[in-house]
């Protein structure tokens, strides 16, 4: 046997293998729309294609990329099985399919597991949000909107439409606005137009989960994700969690007052969440933005701003809360649940109401467990 022999009996066994991972989808086939289907179809007769013409530029990376998203996928499928809807991952589904009709006409994302210590991400080759296996329960779910931020930026026309110009051309010109002023205090001296422009979506991604889902995504963020000694860090692609902690009570700031100024019967959910989310914060960094420098403060409001401009453009995004929260966290409290048919609230309400029950005081094992249960039984 050749050299070359020896390479079609390799590129052989991985066509092989790769049909074998995609007959793991057959059983779930039912559970995917056809759009969902046919995207995952056309990935796999590119790859197989590629294999079968021995093409070597990139082909191997994609094929281990496509059959990471096929395990995950089916992995998530089966557990889904296996907990009904008591577990977390249908209320992940649940939240992206109704994020997905507020930002409509929009697909929506396929959610797998991911094995690997490390955040939730998403797969631009499949669509795939991958949520945490050690972080998939129903409190980490407001990560969801920000992975689902990734996914419009990258796929959805509809980001196009709105009159500011659209979600990748907010990401572009602060991108832009990061080169002009030397990167400053953003960069950490090794700075790329790549590296800018991943920053420069992150951020966005964070003001997209806040408008959409309020007090529960930095509620979330730093409740479980953030340590109080790493708030200033920054890494290859985020910029520091002080960074993005401002730009989400920005968010929340202009969505109070958003709601004060449009709407007739008076709201005073965003202005409250706003203030709890700004406690927590002083609670975690000991202060309230004032260690930045004002050059920081300005550039931060800027960009949230220009961010908030475009979602404005959607009309059905902003989550302002309802009274459902209300009375959901006042439940919660009281111990008083009632039996009703599941779907009776959004995922969204049930994850605001939960974590101002949460964080208003100590809780403990059991009265976090039966919230959860609580809160799935109703979204």
């Amino acid at each position: 046997m050749n050299p070359a022999d020896l390479m079609r009996l390799r590129t052989v066994e991985r066509t092989c293998e790769l049909e074998r991972m995609w007959q793991l989808l057959d059983p779930f086939r039912a559970d995917l729309t056809q759009e969902q289907y046919d995207g995952l179809q056309r990935q796999y007769s590119r790859y197989h294609d590629r294999l079968v013409r021995r093409e070597q530029d990139g082909t191997a990376a994609g094929v281990d990329a496509f059959e990471r998203d096929l395990v995950s996928l089916v992995v998530g499928r089966l557990l889904e099985a296996e907990s009904g809807r008591r577990g977390a991952t249908p209320a992940a589904r649940r939240l992206l399919t109704q994020l997905a009709g507020r930002a409509g006409p929009v697909a929506v994302p396929l959610t797998g597991l991911e094995f690997e210590p490390r955040c939730e991400t998403w797969s631009p080759l499949t669509s795939l949000v991958r949520l945490r296996v050690s972080g998939s329960g129903f409190w980490e779910l407001p990560v969801l909107a920000h992975e689902f931020a990734h996914c419009l930026i990258t796929d959805a026309p509809a980001v196009d439409r709105a009159g500011a110009g659209g979600l990748r051309e907010v990401r572009d010109e602060i991108a832009r606005d990061l080169r002009s002023d030397g990167d400053l205090w953003w960069s950490d001296g090794a700075e790329t137009d790549e590296r800018r422009g991943r920053r420069a979506e992150e951020l966005v991604a964070d003001v997209f989960a806040t408008y959409v889902l309020g007090f529960a995504y930095p509620a979330c963020c730093m409740a479980l994700r953030i340590a109080s000694d790493g708030l200033d860090t920054r890494h290859e692609i985020h910029p520091s969690w002080r960074h993005r902690v401002w730009a989400m009570l920005q968010t929340m700031g202009q969505v109070s007052a958003q709601e004060r100024t449009e709407c007739t019967r008076w709201n005073d959910f965003p202005a409250e969440a706003e203030k709890q989310a700004r406690e927590l914060w002083r609670t975690l960094s000991g202060d309230d933005g004032h260690t930045m420098s004002q050059s920081e403060r300005a550039r931060l409001g800027l960009w949230t701003h220009r961010v908030t401009e475009v979602l404005n453009g959607f009309g059905t995004l902003r989550y302002a809360g309802s009274r459902r929260v209300a009375v959901l966290a006042g439940e919660l409290e009281t111990g008083r649940t009632r039996t009703a048919p599941p779907g009776r609230d959004t995922v969204a309400d049930a994850l605001n109401a939960a974590w101002q029950w949460r964080l208003s005081r100590h809780r403990t094992p059991d009265e976090v467990r039966d919230a959860v249960t609580y809160c799935l039984s109703r979204c």
